[in-house]
């Protein structure tokens, strides 16, 4: 064993040892290796960093992966067919304190209604969306207020007519140096107190204005239907248990009735993991090809360096080296070529994946900044498959140099 490891160290010095001795030559042939590894580094990179994005992206919207929803479905799918929903029963506040008190993985649900109506203060105004929601929407979603408070139980429970701006809606009423909180402006000629101002989260949601669901209910849509529950569980890996708990405690509320739907945050992240191994494998067969193109090159330069080494090699075997060492020794130093090439394509993908990510982030402005991430999975996979490649395509110029005789090497010499 201790003899294979000093014959592995001289055959690696050896294989380095050809790679300076003529380093253009070298570092063509290498180009294919490089080429391919940071194709494949480059872009199992950019679809990490992608993923990171949408997670981040997530998180900042609605409160993080492990949410899902639950609506009232208008129709179903039934043997291929669409069928409309006949059920009368629908999603109501009570439905929502309930999930709440009762799921063991639900932490809190976010009931929501929207509806668009004028939102002014003096003569400015504009046609907005008014979202109706619970208190539990701060601490679910992960928006709070940045002036003022947060919704309190109270608020809903006596329908108080306050309301929570968005940024947006906040300095186009009041401008950009006035506090809004006790003010009051007028929903549809209705007047509410500004309770707190939300703090900024993107162009969309910094248009909302948010009241207590219940008072939303009453001065706005005039019922007590809901269109839809955000729900938060304990985590991403309960987000399956979560949704069978809501869907067996509604359907007790509403006699049996399977009037609604759920779908998860985790379903989307699944199709989009699909679709970006999808585009990885494309354009992994694409540096595959080129590490293939490498390899030709590879044992090209064996070939090359065997010729060169015929004296070498008769004086070796003269000495007593056997078949299987100058086979070794040529089959490693094709390793080591593979694997410096490997390096530099280590290198180079990752350099790609951090220009994209400065040219993202400073031309792009994405909603949460996308941050480079070296996948150590791309670097396992290339270094194995560079030691292969070097393998295969060493293994034809190693035969070659061992089934030369010392009488004929030294005579070729």
């Amino acid at each position: 064993m201790l003899r294979l490891h000093i014959k592995l160290i001289e055959s690696a010095k050896s294989g380095l040892a050809v790679i300076l001795a003529s380093k253009m030559r070298s570092f063509l042939t290498m180009l294919g290796i490089i080429i391919g590894v940071g194709g494949i580094v480059g872009m199992v990179s950019i679809g990490e960093s992608v993923k990171g994005i949408l997670v981040g992206q997530l998180d900042n919207l609605v409160g993080g992966t492990n949410m899902f929803g639950i609506f009232r479905a208008p129709f179903f799918f039934e043997d291929g067919k669409i069928v409309p929903n006949r059920s009368s029963e629908y999603l109501t506040y009570d439905d929502a304190v309930a999930l709440e008190n009762q799921c063991k993985y639900i932490t809190y649900v976010v009931p929501q209604i929207e509806h668009n109506i004028r939102v002014s203060r003096g003569y400015t105004g504009r046609h907005l969306d008014i979202m109706g929601t619970s208190p539990s929407f701060s601490p679910g979603m992960k928006w709070f207020s940045q002036l003022g408070r947060s919704m309190y139980y109270s608020d809903t429970d006596n329908q108080i007519k306050v309301c929570f701006l968005g940024l947006r809606v906040a300095r186009f009423l009041f401008g950009h140096d006035i506090n809004p909180v006790g003010s009051e402006i007028r929903l549809d000629e209705k007047r509410y107190v500004v309770a707190g101002v939300l703090e900024e989260k993107d162009e969309d949601m910094d248009k909302k204005v948010i009241v207590p669901i219940t008072t939303a209910q009453e001065r706005i849509t005039g019922n007590d239907m809901i269109e839809h529950f955000w729900v938060k569980t304990t985590s991403m890996d309960t987000v399956d248990l979560a949704r069978g708990e809501a869907a067996s405690i509604l359907m007790n509320r509403h006699g049996g009735q399977d009037f609604f739907r759920t779908w998860s945050l985790k379903d989307i992240l699944k199709y989009m993991d699909k679709m970006i191994l999808v585009i990885q494998v494309v354009i992994g067969g694409l540096a595959t090809t080129a590490l293939l193109v490498g390899g030709i090159g590879i044992m090209n330069i064996m070939l090359a360096s065997v010729n060169e080494r015929i004296y070498e090699i008769g004086l070796r075997k003269a000495i007593g080296a056997r078949n299987s060492d100058i086979k070794l020794q040529f089959l490693v130093e094709s390793v080591i070529l593979c694997l410096v090439g490997a390096a530099g394509g280590i290198g180079v993908g990752f350099g790609f994946t951090r220009a994209i990510s400065w040219f993202m982030n400073r031309y792009a402005n994405p909603p949460v900044p996308w941050n480079p991430i070296l996948s150590i999975y791309s670097v396992t996979f290339a270094v194995i498959a560079c030691i292969c490649v070097g393998i295969a395509f060493g293994l034809y110029p190693a035969h070659k140099a061992s089934s030369l005789t010392p009488v004929d090497a030294l005579r070729q010499s």
